[in-house]
C-alpha cells in the first residue's frame, strides 16, 4: 500500500497552516511525530461524542482483568497499558480465539481535554473526557479606545 500521497497531502496542509499560524509549532512537531509513528490496531476502540464538549474513549479487552490494565496520564499523553500475568499464559487453550495480547496503545490529549472517569466493566475500558476551557482562552471582544 503506497501512504506517499497521503503523507504529501499532510505536509501541503501543515505548510499552508504554518503561514497563517504563530505559536502552533510545538502541536505541529506533535501531529508530525504522530503521522511518523506506527499506529496498532490493537486492541479495537471507539470514540464516541456524547455532548459538544464531551468524549467516551471505549476500549474492547476481553480476557483482561481490571488488574492487568494500567492507565498513565503525563505531559497530556494518555498510555493505556495490559499486561497479561503469568498465571493467565499458563492455561492450556484447545481453541483460542482471544487474543488476550500485551499492549499499550498511546493517545496525546488537546491542552483544554481533561479526564473526568475511567471504567472497566464487562471487557471494555470507558474513559470520559470533557472539554474545559480556561477563561483566559475563550473569545472576548477587544474595545477599540476613542482618541
Amino acid at each position: 500500500m503506497n501512504t506517499l500521497p497521503a503523507a504529501k497531502a499532510f505536509d501541503d496542509i501543515f505548510n499552508e497552516l504554518s503561514k497563517y499560524s504563530v505559536g502552533f509549532e510545538p502541536t505541529f512537531r506533535v501531529l508530525e511525530q504522530m503521522k511518523n509513528s506506527q499506529i496498532p490496531n490493537y486492541p479495537p476502540y471507539n470514540l464516541e461524542q456524547l455532548s459538544e464538549t464531551t468524549l467516551r474513549l471505549s476500549i474492547a479487552l476481553a480476557g483482561f482483568k481490571k488488574e492487568d490494565i494500567e492507565i498513565i496520564l503525563q505531559e497530556k499523553k494518555l498510555t493505556i497499558t495490559g499486561n497479561k500475568t503469568a498465571s493467565d499464559k499458563a492455561r492450556k487453550f484447545i481453541v483460542k480465539g482471544i487474543a488476550e495480547r500485551s499492549f499499550t496503545r498511546s493517545f496525546v490529549l488537546h491542552q483544554t481535554m481533561h479526564i473526568t472517569r475511567a471504567k472497566f466493566e464487562d471487557g471494555v475500558l470507558e474513559i470520559d473526557f470533557e472539554q474545559i476551557i480556561p477563561e483566559s482562552q475563550k473569545p472576548k471582544k477587544i474595545e477599540i479606545e476613542n482618541v
